[in-house]
């Protein structure tokens, strides 16, 4: 993985500042979409949000002023 990165880092420093300001949004949004995959990959994690889900259907929540009461 390293030797890709290298090679990556390698033809962005060969690249024109105007088209590196017109990938910087791309590379962002690649960024925000591995977070996104590095969630969807957690077992565990899946479950508690489908879990809270229907909660959230099932009318079972709790006021924000009782959840700020408690200790968490």
């Amino acid at each position: 993985m390293a030797k890709l990165k290298d090679e990556v880092k390698a033809l962005i420093d060969q690249l024109p500042d105007e088209v590196l300001g017109d990938l910087k949004p791309l590379l962002e949004r690649l960024s925000e979409w591995e977070a996104t995959a590095e969630v969807l990959r957690d077992r565990d994690l899946m479950e508690q949000i489908r879990q809270s889900e229907e909660d959230w259907k099932r009318g079972r929540t709790v006021a924000w002023r009782d959840a700020q009461r408690r200790d968490v």
